[in-house]
Parts: C-alpha cells; sequence; structure tokens
C-alpha cells in the first residue's frame, strides 16, 4: 500500500473522529460553584463554623466529588470526600465544618475535584475552586471575666442556701407534739353525742300508733253490760255544796240618849 493511500485513510478516520468527541462531549454535563449562594457562618473564637456550598448539576447521572477547604497559604482547614450531587440538582447543597483561630476576617479557598466535571474558559482555567472571605467573633466563653463572674453567682447561691437552713434549724416549731395532742383531746370532748338513728326514730313513730289502735279496739270489745256495771260499781261523787254567802254585819245603833247626854254635858260647860 502506498503512503499516499494511509495518508488518506488517517485524514478519513479523523474527520469520523471528531464528531463524535464533540459528541461526547456535549452530551456530558458539568457541575458548578454557585458564588452568589456559598456562604459561611457560627465563626467564633473557640467554637467551628459551617461553610454552605451550594453546587449545580446538569449531569445526567449521579456524579461523586471530593471537597476539601484550604486557607489562604493552601493549608488543609477540613475536606470532605465522596459527596453525591444528584443528577440535575439545581440547589444541592453541602455544609462543611470548619474551625479557625484568631478574630476577624479570614480568606479560604473551596476546591472541588475532580477537575473534568467543572467548566472551562477559553484560556484553558477550571472553575473548581472558590474564594471565600469569613469572620471569626469573639465568644463570651473566651473571656476570663465570664468565668468569674458565673463562679461568683454560684457562691453566693450557695451561701444564701445556707444561710436558710441555718436560720430554719434554730427556729422552733410554734406548736409542740404535746399541744397537738391536747386540742385533739378537748376537740373529742366538745362533739355533741350522736343522734338517735333515723330507724330508732322510725320506729318509735311506727310503733306508738300501732298502741293506740290496739286500745282502742280493745275498748270497743267491751260489752255493754260491762260498761254499765263497771258505772255502777264507780263511787258516787257528792254533790259540790253551794259556798254560803256571808250577810253584811249590822252596824250598832248609836243610842241617842248618848247624845242628849253629850249634848246637855258640852252646854253646861
Amino acid at each position: 500500500m502506498s503512503v499516499k493511500k494511509i495518508l488518506m485513510i488517517v485524514v478519513v478516520l479523523a474527520l469520523i473522529a471528531a464528531p463524535i468527541a464533540a459528541m461526547a462531549d456535549t452530551s456530558d454535563g458539568q457541575i458548578e460553584i454557585n458564588e452568589d449562594k456559598t456562604n459561611g457562618d457560627g465563626f467564633k473564637t473557640n467554637s467551628n463554623g459551617t461553610v454552605h456550598i451550594h453546587l449545580k448539576s446538569t449531569e445526567t447521572n449521579d456524579v461523586g466529588i471530593d471537597i476539601r477547604i484550604e486557607d489562604s497559604e493552601g493549608n488543609l482547614l477540613a475536606e470532605k470526600n465522596n459527596v453525591n450531587i444528584p443528577a440535575g440538582s439545581e440547589d444541592f447543597v453541602v455544609d462543611v465544618s470548619v474551625g479557625l483561630s484568631g478574630l476577624g476576617d479570614h480568606e479560604i479557598k473551596i476546591v472541588c475535584e475532580p477537575k473534568g466535571l467543572f467548566p472551562a474558559t477559553t484560556g484553558g482555567e477550571i472553575f473548581n475552586y472558590y474564594e471565600l472571605t469569613v469572620n471569626v467573633t469573639e465568644s463570651i466563653w473566651s473571656k476570663w471575666t465570664t468565668y468569674l463572674a458565673v463562679a461568683i453567682v454560684v457562691i453566693l447561691i450557695v451561701i444564701a442556701i445556707f444561710l436558710r437552713m441555718r436560720s430554719a434549724s434554730d427556729k422552733k416549731p410554734d406548736t409542740t407534739f404535746t399541744d397537738l395532742e391536747n386540742k385533739r383531746k378537748s376537740s373529742a370532748k366538745d362533739e355533741p353525742a350522736p343522734a338517735a338513728s333515723t330507724e330508732r326514730k322510725r320506729y318509735k313513730t311506727e310503733k306508738t300508733p300501732a298502741k293506740e289502735a290496739s286500745k282502742a279496739n280493745a275498748k270497743k270489745a267491751e260489752s255493754f253490760t260491762e260498761l254499765e256495771q263497771r258505772k255502777s260499781e264507780a263511787p258516787k261523787e257528792k254533790p259540790k255544796s253551794e259556798p254560803v254567802k256571808e250577810s253584811p254585819k249590822a252596824e250598832p245603833k248609836k243610842d241617842k240618849g248618848e247624845k242628849k247626854l253629850r249634848y246637855t254635858s258640852d252646854r253646861r260647860k
């Protein structure tokens, strides 16, 4: 085979392979970091913060990626491997806990692998990373004054409890056991005697009319002859005598002679 024929075959194969490669590239999607939504919060001097990475996928299948967080000097701060990104995700969030020391702003870099899943510029640079600025604030628990204040409060509470228990133990009760016993006995004496039960009352009320009825029946049973005999045997009552009216006493008659004598004697004088 001549060299000319070999060159022609190579050219034809190249022409056929180019469209196939282009179709393969266009059929595969890509993953992008949403820079507008990716942020970090909760960073304090004594606790870790959280970086919220928002991703968008146009892949037709689920893909796995590795994520690492670096500081401005390239030192590894945190990482998360084998993160599964669902196919066609519009906003998939990956949270990574990161610890930073020192107050103020810190520059961190989010890097995702493999690079081939992320878009590239015309110059060949692949955007599989994003630089983020986070702020670290001071926690109240990082100050010694906070612990001192808590210790003072605890000591004051303990002292207050001790004083209260001591005053309660020194105070004698107002009423003793003997007083309570005497009070109970006096209340028992003052209680009125229990009234007769309702059943006893009802028995008495039912019994009285029965007795009266039996007496009435006994009286009715007596014959007329017995009644007459009893009347005849009964002692006759004496008629009551009327009280004798006393006649008014006659006044003694005065002697006329005495008057005359008394008169003549008066005249002689």
